[in-house]
């Protein structure tokens, strides 16, 4: 639809950092799944989507030193929650993803709280403003939107995509 092309003639290629992209548009996409979720976030402008189920019994403890600034590692202590990390970890994961940057040894210094922040140029690959959206599917799951600051509304669809796929089927043959 975004295309405008039959779903054959779309042709996938790997851009910067293997990012995917579509050859020959302007069209930038984003995918991203847990759980019972796939969350596909389409833009003009480059996209990061990340989306995590909850779940309460991860040691995310473990790794909170290695992957997060004092102040994002006292935002998750006073959550006191799983829910808590996975919301930073959902931003982190959508910026790099944007970015085409990708999880590294830089994750730590990716500032995900609210609020602006300065970031380097060589942290992020990448001179725009970006803007986090931060959402719940539903009570078991979160999910971030990174989008490139622009004028455009982001607008959210709940697809059942067992009614669509008879709709796919039929453009594939």
């Amino acid at each position: 639809m975004y295309t405008h092309q039959p779903a054959t003639m779309i042709k996938f290629v790997v851009s910067a950092n293997k990012k995917p992209c579509i050859l020959n548009q302007n069209l930038k996409y984003n995918i991203s799944h847990a759980g019972d979720w796939i969350m596909i976030a389409i833009s003009n402008n480059e996209v990061g989507v990340d989306t995590e189920e909850v779940d309460q019994l991860f040691s995310y403890k473990e790794i909170l030193v290695d992957n997060f600034s004092n102040d994002e590692i006292n935002y998750i202590a006073h959550q006191n929650s799983a829910a808590g990390f996975f919301l930073l970890w959902t931003r982190k994961e959508a910026l790099t993803k944007a970015t085409a940057q990708g999880l590294d040894d830089n994750l730590k210094y990716i500032p995900c709280l609210n609020g602006d922040h300065e970031i380097s140029n060589s942290l992020l690959s990448s001179s725009k403003n970006w803007r986090l959206t931060s959402f719940q599917p539903d009570a078991d799951n979160i999910a971030t939107v990174a989008t490139a600051i622009s004028n455009a509304n982001i607008r959210y669809w709940d697809v059942d995509f067992e009614k669509l796929l008879p709709c796919f089927k039929q453009s594939v043959l």
